[in-house]
């Protein structure tokens, strides 16, 4: 197990990250190497990471390394190489593009994408930085970007015995390289998920699909509910659109996407906040207006109450001073609190010629207040004085007359 070495090859859906694993796959066999292939890429549809592992020795028991066993790690995509970088072991190898692919979270503003990638795996790791999207786009076709990656790793495999221009001419169709090479690819096509967001897959149109042995051909269940749309190429005859391109486009268009969807979001947050300041202003109101009421009716309550006090006592006052019999008091408070319930108002001339407006019950009770003494009214509490009693000096004449 000690001479079995141990590769992981990682990158963005669609950068051929796969492709690699199956070139070097294919270059260890003819060599005459037990060798182990493992991947996942079920993310790849939504531009997700992908990853590839490869195995290679005397002989190999399993297609599977864990964390710190890497003796190289590849990296399409400099972001995805910091992602997998625990799974190199120390003293290991990290080849990476030096080239940045804005995920979705990251083209719509969520997120932002990190800085120094490439300075941080260069402090723990022998790291080979390269530009390889720049160096296929010079070649003519940015589509081959794995394999100038590929081509930057071969010396740290450490297998000079292998012709790796015959593997790849082997491991790529000859007819898919020259129809890329005569640049039929013009247009692209790409078809997307249910949801109008979420990428199904990218196809190159103008060629026959490339057959796999015992494949059979793909089929998706859902399919009537896809969109498929085509891009022309950007310039001229045999220009060709490059995956970065189309994830860059698709990026934007997903950008764009998120970004209304933030904003229809924070109209929604705006209306629920204004919804909920109306109705704490109109429970506010409501509660305003409760207390006025209520106050408006302590204090006529209070106003009745003094109001009514004060009639009493004045009453009481014309009880006292006989222009009132007491069998008369209940009927003159009542009807004068009947006069105080009145709003009009009349004309009271004064006995010094003056004139003033007073209320209903102000001038009924001044009327009682300049009344003239009734004596007969007086002090009936006492026996009544003309029984004469035992007193020697009762005159019943005079008493008679007064009665």
């Amino acid at each position: 197990m000690s001479n079995v070495k141990s590769a992981l090859l990682v990158g963005v859906g669609g950068q051929g990250a796969i492709l690699i694993s199956k070139i070097m796959s294919n270059g260890f066999m003819q060599a005459g190497y037990d060798v182990k292939q493992s991947e996942v890429h079920g993310m790849a549809q939504r531009g997700g990471s992908v990853s590839t592992q490869v195995r290679w020795g005397d002989k190999v028991y399993g297609p599977v390394f864990g964390k710190g066993e890497a003796d190289i790690l590849v990296a399409l995509e400099k972001m995805e190489a910091v992602r997998y970088a625990e799974f190199l072991k120390p003293g290991g190898v990290a080849v990476i593009n030096d080239y940045a692919i804005k995920s979705t979270t990251i083209a719509s503003g969520a997120e932002t994408y990190p800085d120094g990638c490439i300075e941080a795996m260069e402090k723990v790791f022998r790291t080979i930085a390269v530009p390889a999207s720049e160096i296929a786009l010079d070649l003519g076709n940015a589509k081959c970007m794995n394999v100038v990656l590929f081509g930057a790793m071969c010396d740290s495999l450490g297998c000079p015995q292998i012709d790796w221009e015959q593997v790849v001419a082997d491991t790529v169709p000859e007819k898919v390289r020259e129809l890329v090479a005569g640049g039929h690819y013009r247009h692209v096509s790409m078809s997307l998920m249910p949801d109008r967001v979420s990428l199904r897959h990218v196809a190159l149109l103008g060629a026959a699909q490339p057959a796999i042995d015992g494949l059979k051909a793909v089929e998706f269940k859902d399919g009537g509910d896809a969109i498929t749309v085509d891009f022309a190429a950007a310039s001229g005859e045999g220009d060709s659109m490059n995956i970065e391109e189309l994830q860059r486009q698709v990026g934007q268009l997903t950008a764009q996407i998120e970004t209304l969807r933030a904003e229809n979001a924070e109209l929604k947050k705006k209306a629920e906040s204004h919804k909920q300041d109306k109705e704490k202003a109109e429970a506010a109101r409501e509660d305003a207006e409760k207390k006025a009421g209520q106050a408006h009716a302590d204090f006529a309550a209070y106003r009745e109450k003094v109001e009514g006090e004060r009639r009493e006592a004045r009453v009481s006052e014309l009880v006292k001073a006989g222009k009132v019999k007491p069998a008369e008091k209940a009927s003159i408070l009542d009807f004068a609190a009947r006069l105080a319930a009145q709003t009009d108002t009349v004309d009271f001339a004064a006995p010094d010629g003056t004139k003033e407006k007073i209320s209903l019950e102000e001038r009924y009770l001044r009327e009682l207040e300049a009344r003239p003494m009734d004596e007969r009214g007086t002090d009936f509490s006492a026996p009544p004085a003309h029984t004469g009693g035992d007193d020697p000096g009762f005159d019943y004449d005079k008493m008679a007359s007064k009665l």
